[in-house]
């Protein structure tokens, strides 16, 4: 015997409900965040090396000329952001020489103020093997001085690096474009053209060069 369908009216509703498009509904502009914090990777390679933990000194400038910024004359350069903080050091040292050693390393500085202390930690890695390079990973301590946000003009030390020649050197960066101040902090250059963006080569403090990778403007 034949049966008349019944109508569901939840099956109705539940197929209006998938057609109608979902979307906010503010009767003013809603908040927003204007200036997002952004991330970066910048690789370096050991120009000159440094073999003891003494030299090597890395500051917090050096953080921001890593960032880098725009040439307004041929000597004076723009900061691309006034504050940077430290995420992460990566290292690769590769061996030069079958059976000789060759060591990468670095130490957090567990005094790099009068006024603050951090926990300090050195971290060290050797390889003998050409299909193996030394190689360590370091992440800012928490509640350390490393890491926590640096302007450009703070010359405190964050740690010391061992590093051989031809050491590869990734740092992972955040940083902030304050698009409502003007840009006051400045890194001198030379030869610079005018407009162009540089990575800065960093010296460290005490012994070694950072140079930025070759597909990169540096100064």
């Amino acid at each position: 015997m034949f049966k008349p369908r019944k109508n569901n009216p939840s099956k109705k509703k539940n197929k209006q409900k998938k057609m109608m498009v979902q979307r906010p509904y503010f009767l003013a502009p809603p908040l927003y965040k204007a200036q997002e914090v952004r991330s970066w990777k910048i690789r370096y390679i050991c120009t000159t090396a440094t073999s003891a933990i003494t030299g090597g000194g890395l500051t917090a400038t050096n953080l921001g000329q890593m960032v880098g910024g725009i040439a307004a004359t041929t000597t004076l350069a723009y900061y691309l952001s006034n504050v940077v903080r430290l995420k992460r050091i990566s290292v690769w040292g590769a061996v030069a020489t079958a059976g000789t050693p060759v060591q990468v390393g670095w130490e957090w500085s567990d005094n790099p103020t009068t006024s603050f202390a951090s926990p300090t930690g050195l971290i060290v890695d050797e390889s003998v093997s050409f299909d193996r390079p030394a190689f360590i990973t370091v992440t800012p301590p928490r509640n350390s001085f490393a890491s926590m946000w640096k302007q450009q003009n703070d010359t405190n030390s964050i740690g010391d690096f061992i590093l051989p020649l031809g050491a590869v050197v990734d740092f992972d960066l955040q940083f902030i474009i304050d698009d409502n101040e003007v840009p006051l902090q400045s890194f001198a250059i030379v030869a610079g053209t005018v407009g162009t963006y540089y990575h800065r080569i960093i010296n460290l403090v005490g012994s070694g060069v950072l140079t930025p990778i070759n597909a990169l403007n540096s100064i």
